[in-house]
């Protein structure tokens, strides 16, 4: 079974688990920050096209890649980017699409 552990101790990041969620929850704010400053300017159909696609892409990459951990092949490049789809699926979701439906 993969657990977060896993995935963080082979990027390297196994002491700083906090840390890891800490920066997803900061880029998290930082996404609903853009979409309160750019919401008028775009309104809201062009972000939820975009974001669903974007999300949907990085959480594709996201899922091919913790498969590797799954039976103990990845390498510590993949980890990291997997950590950074993380980031890139959470930065789309709280600006393109977890927002506007309170809107």
């Amino acid at each position: 079974m993969l657990t977060r552990s896993t995935v963080y101790s082979s990027v390297g990041f196994a002491k700083n688990a906090l840390l890891i969620n800490s920066i997803n929850n900061v880029v998290g704010l930082i996404g609903e920050a853009l979409c309160i400053a750019f919401l008028d300017h775009f309104g809201r159909r062009p972000p939820l096209i975009f974001g669903n696609i974007l999300s949907g892409t990085t959480f594709a990459i996201a899922t091919a890649m913790v498969k590797q951990f799954d039976s103990g092949k990845g390498t510590k490049g993949q980890g990291i980017a997997f950590v950074a789809m993380i980031y890139i699926y959470n930065l789309v979701f709280s600006s393109c699409i977890g927002p506007l439906s309170w809107v």
